[in-house]
């Protein structure tokens, strides 16, 4: 199994950085997110993203912006930093697929589940975008680990799950709905007692602070 995995991970890894300078997209969207990362590696610190189709429009989390900015630094500033950050944040998923889900799907499937994802084309090309979407993979594996750990679902347990919801928010409008229908559908888990219920809230609250402050 781990063999297989280390092959399954190298090779993911590789099919996304191959050629990734000819193949990122570097649009609108990019280069203002290369301008608010560059002022959070510049010591500006901000609990507030940038705006998303121009004035008027939401404001996203900060969360990704800071989880881009270690390569924006490594890399000394070049825009491919963005991309692969993306690229890192995709094999992290097939790296928690294959670490977590054993456990709850069987190595057999993890294993087929990490190969379909790792060399698909559309999951190859969509990693080489740079955006809050790119953390739709690993959000999706955590979720499902939580959610399988339902036996022993103590309250430390139940504000992971409520954080893990709550950063929705910093990830795209469109995850937010699917974030709530999980909370709702896994209303068992955190709904057991007051303790897993206040440790859910405040999981789900801590993401919107920034938000809530300052959009």
């Amino acid at each position: 199994y781990l063999a297989l995995a280390v092959i399954i991970v190298g090779v993911g890894l590789f099919l996304r950085l191959y050629k990734m300078e000819n193949r990122a997209p570097f649009d609108w969207d990019q280069n203002r997110d290369y301008k608010a990362i560059a002022e959070i590696a510049g010591g500006k610190a901000t609990l507030i993203g940038p705006v998303v189709k121009g004035e008027g429009g939401f404001f996203l989390g900060p969360l990704y912006y800071y989880l881009v900015a270690p390569t924006y630094i490594a890399m000394k500033g070049s825009p491919s930093a963005l991309p692969v950050t993306s690229i890192i944040l995709d094999v992290l998923a097939i790296c928690a697929m294959l670490i977590l889900l054993p456990k709850l799907l069987g190595k057999k499937t993890t294993l087929i589940l990490a190969t379909l994802w790792g060399f698909s084309w559309f999951a190859i090309e969509m990693s080489r975008i740079s955006w809050n979407v790119a953390l739709v993979p690993l959000w999706s594996v955590l979720i499902l680990w939580l959610l399988g750990k339902s036996e022993k679902f103590s309250w430390s347990l139940a504000g992971l799950l409520g954080l893990m919801v709550g950063l929705t928010w910093h990830i795209h409008a469109a995850l937010i709905p699917i974030g709530l229908v999980v909370a709702l559908l896994s209303w068992k888990l955190w709904l057991r007692d007051w303790e897993n219920i206040t440790s859910f809230i405040v999981g789900y609250g801590i993401p919107l602070i920034p938000l809530i402050l300052f959009d």
